[in-house]
């Protein structure tokens, strides 16, 4: 016996208001629920600021008209079959550690052609063996997988969170579930959409989850398959300029740094004597006054980090290895 469950849970800070087109609701489209699925096994999310447009609008309402017109009921099982799938390519990538530089060609699965941001855990196969590789672009901040496989089943988990800027950043996204099949074929479904409405301001929040759950019976033992991914959406001001002040145990400055944002160096070089780091972020904030955030940084932080803004209104977390002196 075989039971199936797609679960999707979308909560929003009650600071925002959140809005479709015109409207001033949540508009939940497109609900992945349904046999249509079943063929794939959830592992990530594929997130973009523009619809996904894979739904057969077309044979939708020609097979359909009557009902639609009658203003009948349509199952879910029926509205599956028009829903498209987008298909990865699966590519080889190189990268070179700057450090030892060694170059090791790894594989990933990629939307061509399409603008997003990607977050899944997918299994790869080459000469060796069979294993389970995370891609996540730089927009996903504060990742986390967690993968657990026993005898009871296999769990994959993702949460992260995507920072955008309060001016010029995008207001609206859309988070489109990403599947595997058996045979290793990966492909993203057109997923559910929010926008934030009103005046974006620094501290607006919200965030989406999406669960996917199968139990499996045989010879009186059980498996569970399950899959859960959160994303997180947090707005912040852009930032203008970044300083790291290295001080003493005295609060004496003992070297200031100023940086344009994305341009902190790899790696710190701390000055005899400092006790601590202070990383000083300025920003215009969301009028014409200044914002300035202080993050504190002690002997046992291995690294610090700093935001820059992209072109599209993403914020990245740029880190930079701190090599404290004994």
């Amino acid at each position: 016996m075989k039971t199936n469950r797609i679960i999707i849970i979308f909560v929003c800070v009650v600071l925002a208001f959140f809005t479709l087109g015109a409207t001033d609701v949540i508009h939940m489209a497109n609900a992945v629920t349904g046999e249509g699925n079943a063929e794939g096994r959830m592992i990530g999310v594929f997130v973009t600021t523009q619809p996904l447009d894979l739904f057969d609008i077309e044979g939708y309402f020609n097979d359909n008209a009557e009902k639609i017109l009658s203003d009948g009921e349509i199952g879910e099982s029926i509205i599956e079959k028009y829903q498209d799938r987008l298909y990865a390519t699966l590519v080889e990538k190189s990268y070179t550690n700057e450090e030892t530089g060694e170059t090791k060609v790894i594989q990933e699965y990629v939307f061509e052609g399409v603008e997003g941001i990607s977050y899944f855990s997918a299994l790869y196969t080459d000469d060796v063996s069979t294993y389970r590789g995370s891609s996540g672009d730089d927009a996903i901040s504060d990742g986390k997988v967690a993968i657990s496989s026993t005898d009871e089943g296999e769990s994959v988990s993702l949460e992260g969170t995507i920072y955008a800027s309060t001016t010029g950043g995008p207001n609206a996204f859309y988070y489109n579930p990403v599947y595997q099949t058996a045979q290793g074929e990966v492909y993203v479904m057109t997923g559910q959409g929010m926008s934030y409405g009103g005046e974006i301001t620094d501290g607006m929040s919200g965030y989406y989850e999406l669960k996917q759950e199968t139990s499996t019976t045989s010879d009186n033992e059980s498996e569970t398959i399950s899959s859960y991914v959160k994303i997180g959406v947090s707005f912040m001001a852009a930032p203008k300029s970044v300083k790291l002040i290295q001080l003493d145990g005295e609060s004496n400055v003992l070297s200031r740094e100023e940086y344009a944002p994305g341009k902190l160096p790899d790696s710190l070089t701390v000055e005899p004597n400092t006790e601590y780091i202070v990383v000083e972020t300025s920003s215009g904030g969301t009028g014409f006054s200044e914002t300035i955030v202080r993050e504190l940084y002690q002997p046992g932080d291995e690294s610090l980090f700093a935001f820059y803004c992209r072109d599209d209104g993403i914020l990245i977390k740029q880190h930079c290895s701190i090599g404290w002196k004994d």
